[in-house]
């Protein structure tokens, strides 16, 4: 589950309105990076990836993105990074 917090930041647009979760579904352990305009969410294993990522421009609308570590490295087992 992946929880926000917005706060305004003194511009002339009005607070967005929000309900936690932002992204409803599993997603643990959730890292979050600033990456141009973007925000990249990291999340610790799932059934079918091993780092799965999320993308959102304004940390409220979350979308499914690649898993960030398709292919784990031999130290590490599938499912369990």
């Amino acid at each position: 589950m992946l929880c926000a917090l917005v706060t305004g930041c003194g511009g002339s647009e009005p607070p967005q309105t929000f309900r936690n979760p932002v992204f409803p579904s599993d997603f643990p352990d959730p890292f979050v990076l600033r990456v141009g305009d973007e925000y990249m969410a990291y999340g610790t294993n799932g059934r079918t990836e091993n780092v799965r990522t999320l993308r959102s421009t304004d940390l409220v609308h979350w979308r499914p993105g690649p898993d960030a570590m398709p292919e784990p490295s031999p130290w590490a087992l599938r499912g369990w990074t």
